[in-house]
């Protein structure tokens, strides 16, 4: 008869301490379910290690991102600044040149005013061509016919010889009749004086033909006159033929 012996396995002793005991008690389990309670803790343990260690990588990241996300962002608060200062210079830029093309514009509008003003002004004569001439032109001199007389019949129309502005329409000063007188600009005015009543006033702006004095029904006479910079010159210098 044979035996056999039989292996012994170990025991361990966990002691258990409730916080309510008053004593300690001691509890054997086998060695097998002692192994497994220290896997299951030292399982925990790398669990909660890891789990710390991921937060911590986490915050980290996420501090890097919001690092990298401000530094982002002055980059682009810093070019946003760049591209304001170029967009203010840029507009003093074209405030610059639409005022020196507003000078320009300016300046032209003097030359051209100036320029017209420089222009002869052509006057048309102020009566048909039934009129007849009785004095011409003399000169600027004092005793000197200033200007033209015309013999008109009956009912003929006078005009002014050009557009322009009124600047006088009442009684002759020199005692001829009643007197109408019309500034052309470019210095140039043109006066009439004739027997009729006067058909316009001062401040009125006429064009040529308009008729300034009542018709006659009987002939008359009108005295014509041009001055230009306020001296008398001949009439026909600046005159074309009116029919």
């Amino acid at each position: 008869m044979s035996s056999k012996k039989r292996k012994k396995r170990g025991k361990f002793t966990i002691v258990i301490v409730p916080e309510s005991a008053k004593e300690v008690k001691q509890m054997q389990i086998s060695g097998n379910v002692a192994i497994t309670i220290c896997t299951i803790i030292l399982i925990l343990e790398f669990i909660a290690i890891a789990y710390i260690s991921y937060g911590i990588n986490s915050m980290g990241r996420n501090s890097q991102g919001e690092k990298e996300l401000a530094d982002h962002l002055a980059q682009l608060t810093e070019e946003n600044n760049v591209l304001q200062k170029e967009k203010e210079a840029l507009q003093q830029q074209i405030d610059e040149a639409k005022k020196e093309e507003g000078t320009k514009e300016e300046q032209s509008e003097e030359i051209e005013k100036e320029e017209q003003e420089q222009l002869p002004v052509t006057l048309i004569l102020p009566v048909d061509g039934t009129a007849s001439i009785e004095s011409e032109f003399q000169g600027n001199e004092e005793g000197q016919q200033r200007g033209i007389t015309f013999r008109i019949e009956g009912g003929t129309a006078i005009v002014a010889a050009g557009g322009g502005t009124v600047t006088f329409a009442d009684v002759s000063q020199s005692g001829e009749g009643n007197e109408v007188r019309i500034d052309h600009g470019s210095n140039y005015v043109s006066i009439y004086r004739s027997s009729g009543a006067v058909k316009v006033y001062v401040g009125e702006v006429v064009e040529a033909k308009a008729e300034l004095f009542e018709r006659m029904e009987e002939g008359t006479t009108l005295n014509y006159e041009v001055t230009y910079e306020e001296v008398f010159i001949d009439p026909i210098s600046v005159m074309e033929v009116y029919g």
